[in-house]
């Protein structure tokens, strides 16, 4: 695998799975054993996440064939980053918002979740940042909307991301959390969590998206909807000149 390209969510999920399986067997297994019954008994993925293992010191190719834990393995939850949600997670919210008849000339959406943003702090830098311009045929004037998206890997989905999302509120006209589960797999899992979610999304006014198979066959959810807030042009201003890329606001300056 080429080492400059990040790793599949899939690829990484089967790590998660080869992981769990040497825990519960709590001894060395076989690569063969593996390939046939964790990695849909394909030889490059088995390779794939074999090599993504052993560069997230994860685990350790023995001799004979054999693959073992690196001592002090307990858990694997790192193994998949909330980054590694944000490919897929950009491209389900283009498809929304292309489904809500926005034209692709008509918003940018950039990943603001990066170093350089020069907003600091957990609580301001939103994951995605939306930004969309639209006009209508028989009304003056023209609609301008800030929206933010807050992501959650789905061990982290809980009622904490509503309140992070909330406090971007201050720049944008809208906010939402953006969790990768389906609607059934949540209730299942999460039943207090996810009522905790909706109460504080539809008091607050802050939107939930979920993503079902986000690893297969993604299938985006627009479960509440953001309630728009009036925008402040003086703060929305000094925040997309802190997150947004040059492109990004170059963009935005050809819609005036």
């Amino acid at each position: 695998m080429d080492k400059m390209t990040p790793p599949s969510l899939s690829i990484l999920e089967l790590l998660v799975k080869v992981v769990d399986r040497l825990i519960d067997n709590k001894a060395d297994m076989t690569r063969t054993w593996l390939r046939r019954y964790v990695c849909s008994n394909d030889e490059q993925i088995t390779e794939s996440v074999l090599q993504q293992g052993v560069a997230k010191k994860l685990l350790v190719l023995k001799k004979q064939g054999y693959v073992g834990l690196v001592k002090g393995v307990t858990q694997v939850n790192a193994a998949i980053g909330e980054e590694s949600y944000y490919p897929e997670v950009e491209k389900q919210i283009r498809a929304v918002w292309s489904a809500n008849k926005y034209d692709q000339s008509e918003f940018i959406l950039e990943n603001t979740a990066r170093k350089d943003a020069k907003i600091v702090g957990p609580w301001t830098r939103p994951d995605f940042t939306l930004v969309s311009h639209k006009k209508f045929p028989y009304t003056i004037g023209h609609e301008f909307d800030v929206v933010t998206f807050e992501v959650k890997k789905p061990s982290t989905s809980n009622v904490l991301a509503v309140f992070e999302a909330l406090s971007h509120t201050s720049a944008a006209t809208k906010a939402y959390v953006v969790f990768p589960i389906g609607p059934t797999d949540w209730t299942s899992t999460a039943p207090e969590q996810e009522a905790r979610v909706r109460d504080e999304c539809a008091k607050h006014g802050v939107g939930l998206m979920l993503i079902e198979n986000i690893s297969t066959a993604p299938m985006p959810h627009h479960v509440i909807r953001a309630r728009r807030k009036e925008i402040d042009h003086e703060r929305s201003s000094a925040f997309l000149s802190a997150v947004l890329t040059s492109h990004g606001k170059e963009q935005i300056a050809k819609w005036k």
